[in-house]
């Protein structure tokens, strides 16, 4: 397995809050997200590319799509690894709730911000604060959850999107903030890290 280092350019960008990587295996791009400085990053290892693009909104959470229609149950994001379709868009937990970004609004950094077309808006309740951690499961779904104003309450939820349909009832409640979303060998059973309440969501 050959070894990426960054390029002294790709340290030297300021970032915030780093999260959300995905690894595309067709483009050979790392994409990642800053939530605080409402960017997405773009790493190319093999010309050592680093472009950033500007976003209007918080974006949280992204992952791969293998078509322009919904979410790729053979795409996994946010732990790294491969994304396996060649894709179109990424979709993404913002702001306003889901929606799709094109890689025309990824191709270069600019002064200008980026696409962002919402799929499906999030009417967020009085104790939550945002999106946070979101993960494509084995099933295909988008699974993205909020995070509580403050440490220690459980006034996230979660929620899953379909191909092109979100479940508009949340599927889990009562969550602090979700992070480390992954499943164990059945794909049946999701493990995820409450990191504001040290504990796990099994």
């Amino acid at each position: 397995m050959a070894k990426v280092r960054p390029s002294a350019e790709a340290n030297q960008k300021t970032v915030l809050m780093v999260t959300a990587p995905v690894w595309d295996t067709i483009r050979q791009i790392l994409f990642w997200v800053d939530i605080e400085g409402r960017r997405v990053h773009s790493y190319h290892p093999g010309s050592t590319s680093h472009t950033f693009r500007n976003f209007g909104s918080k974006i949280s959470a992204i992952a791969c799509t293998d078509k322009d229609d919904g979410v790729s149950q053979d795409c996994v994001s946010s732990c790294a690894i491969p994304c396996l379709s060649l894709t179109s868009q990424l979709i993404a937990a913002v702001d306003e709730g889901f929606a799709f970004i094109p890689f025309t609004s990824l191709i270069a950094s600019g002064d200008t911000d980026g696409e962002l077309e919402i799929m499906h808006t999030v009417e967020l309740e009085s104790g939550e604060k945002r999106f946070n951690e979101g993960m494509v499961d084995p099933a295909g779904r988008f699974l993205a959850g909020t995070m509580g104003h403050a440490h220690g309450t459980h006034n996230g939820r979660m929620f899953a999107l379909t191909r092109g349909d979100l479940n508009q009832e949340p599927i889990k409640k009562g969550i602090t903030c979700t992070n480390g979303m992954g499943w164990v060998d059945d794909g049946a059973t999701m493990c995820a890290v409450v990191s504001l309440d040290l504990g796990q969501l099994g």
